[in-house]
């Protein structure tokens, strides 16, 4: 009997097995692929510093003061000014009525006050606040409004950058966020008002959005199984890093003109990555450029000082040659298949619907529950100084990737992310029954439910990327990442929620994670699993009674790769 021919994906899974996992070749990439996440994480979150509210009063010239010859802390600030009850700030546009006829001219009625038209403000940090005169309360949706178009701007683009990643190269769509980004960063720095801010920050968005997806996607194609876990971690290290950055930059450069044109300006080198960085194999494989698949693999032999073995060379040269047209089966599962066509497959089967409205919601529930914990995360971190704030919480989401890393690695994917978000979301419930004399223990749970959402969304990105196949990863992932922008949306009105009842918030962030960690029990596990190329073989990933290749024995992975994965597992253990 004639041995069946292998498929091309799985000869690519044995070559890349061959080449080793995280070798010279891939350290290299990564590192360069991490620079572009280190900095999509300072652009994800700029607007803070940028739109930021400064405190600021009224200046008093009754006593004394001028324009540049003022400092906010005064020892009469609270006869001159209003101080908020509960956390005695002083108003950002109310003064107190001098008294007329008075002997001391710093002499007020605190009875009466007045709106001024004149402010101190506290600190050295410049926002769009003082230079477009959006000071006063009445003005703060204003500099909310920016945070909100920012997320509308990356939920326009997700899906346009997925199309370009998926029909025209990871690489090129990277390249193509990257300098995009650079470009209206920089142009933000020239805006003249409020409106053409707003422009450029809308513009800015809809390519810095598409970037860590784009990145995600390249990096995880270019490794073995046993190493996707291990090279998710590295992204959101460098997302996490690329937060501190930031923080240090605002810190350093507290005029946000500065501090955008300092940040930005590096971007515009990404397009050099045409010539540092390959094209995705898997892309490549995918879509017929079989001479640029064999000079990658060629080269990164030659990287990692390997040397393939004959039966697998001799197998990618025909493909080459063109001598080897269709599978044993009958069926050419690795010819390339056209974007629209291959989306009419996924709408069409009720198995890839369910598992995609499925990761929808997951997306929502995480950006809810991430960004609107995160709201109150600075007051948390224990400093006056908002940069010391910011840098902290950045960094105290760093042991969450450890626990995501060895949960994804020992116990699977599926539960992984399902016990992230069900603690999550049992915090946030529980939270709202500690009593408020409770203070540590209620910071303790707090701060558990933040890094289990955390947690969850490092998960949620390794499993996103393993459940679709390679001509449509990036569309879908991206549209996952899409519609999750609809919770990072919601997530600053949740606030509002809380007049009505203290609960609303907290019982949402709690109801959403603990519906979602019960639904993603219904995904498939992909831990060891290749891949998937086909529509096929994504719908039977986890099916036991469907293609025998991708059942739960993880036979859909070559030999050498399970025991590298096996390997993996006992070292994790």
């Amino acid at each position: 009997m004639v041995k069946p021919a292998k498929k091309r994906n799985e000869v690519l899974d044995e070559l890349l097995a061959e080449l080793g996992s995280f070798g010279k070749f891939q350290a290299r990439n990564y590192a360069l692929i991490c620079c572009a996440v280190l900095f999509c994480a300072a652009y994800t979150v700029t607007y803070i510093f940028s739109a930021g509210i400064v405190h600021h009063r009224c200046l008093v010239p009754e006593c004394g003061e001028s324009v540049g010859n003022a400092t906010y802390d005064t020892p009469w600030l609270h006869d001159a000014v209003p101080l908020d009850k509960e956390t005695k700030v002083p108003s950002f546009c109310r003064a107190y009525d001098s008294i007329e006829n008075a002997t001391d001219q710093c002499s007020f009625d605190s009875e009466l006050t007045h709106e001024c038209s004149e402010f101190v403000f506290k600190g050295p940090q410049i926002t769009i606040q003082q230079e477009f005169n959006l000071t006063c309360h009445r003005n703060s949706w204003k500099l909310a409004f920016v945070g909100s178009l920012n997320n509308v701007g990356r939920l326009v683009g997700l899906p346009v950058h997925g199309y370009i990643s998926d029909r025209f190269g990871r690489r090129t769509s990277l390249i193509v966020t990257m300098v995009g980004s650079g470009i209206f960063g920089i142009v933000r720095t020239f805006a003249w008002n409020y409106e053409s801010f707003l422009t450029f920050e809308f513009l800015e968005a809809f390519f810095s959005g598409g970037i860590y997806a784009v990145a995600f996607i390249l990096a995880m194609e270019m490794v073995g199984p046993g190493k996707r876990v291990m090279g998710g971690a590295m992204l959101v290290w460098s997302f996490a890093l690329g937060q501190v950055f930031l923080g240090l930059m605002a810190w350093w450069l507290p005029n946000w003109r500065t501090m955008t044109l300092a940040i930005y300006t590096p971007s515009l080198l990404f397009i050099f990555y045409f010539w540092l960085i390959p094209e995705s194999l898997r892309w490549s494989m995918s879509n017929g450029k079989y001479s640029v698949v064999r000079r990658v693999l060629e080269k990164a032999a030659s990287s990692n000082k390997v040397k393939f073995s004959e039966p697998l060379l001799a197998e990618m040269n025909t493909w080459v040659d063109g001598q080897k047209e269709v599978d044993n089966n009958g069926a050419d599962d690795d010819k390339p298949l056209s974007f629209i066509a291959a989306m009419k497959e996924v709408f069409t089967s009720k198995v890839m619907v369910l598992r995609l409205l499925n990761c929808y919601l997951c997306w929502v529930t995480n950006t809810l529950v991430y960004y609107g914990l995160s709201l109150n995360s600075v007051s948390l971190a224990g400093t006056d100084n908002e940069y010391i704030n910011f840098i902290l919480v950045s960094v105290v989401e760093a042991p969450s990737y450890i626990f995501a890393w060895y949960g994804m690695s020992r116990f699977g994917r599926r539960k992984s992310l399902c016990t992230a978000l069900l603690l999550s979301g049992s915090c946030s419930f529980g939270s709202y029954f500690i009593p408020k004399d409770s203070n540590v223990l209620r910071v303790i749970l707090y701060m558990t439910g933040k890094f289990a959402i955390t947690a969850a969304f490092d998960s949620l990105y390794v499993f996103t990327a393993e459940i679709f196949p390679t001509k449509l990863r990036t569309s879908l992932l991206s549209s996952c990442s899409m519609v999750g922008r609809l919770g990072s949306i919601m997530a600053p009105q949740t606030p509002l929620l809380a007049e009505i009842s203290p609960l609303l918030p907290l019982g949402i962030f709690g109801a959403f994670a603990l519906t979602s960690g019960v639904l993603t029990l219904f995904l498939p596990e992909t831990l060891g699993k290749s891949l998937p190329d086909s529509i096929e073989e994504s719908k039977n990933i986890g099916n036991e009674n469907g293609n025998p290749n991708c059942n739960g024995t993880n036979k859909a992975v070559p030999t050498i790769i399970l025991s590298r994965v096996e390997d993996e597992t006992n070292k994790s253990s």
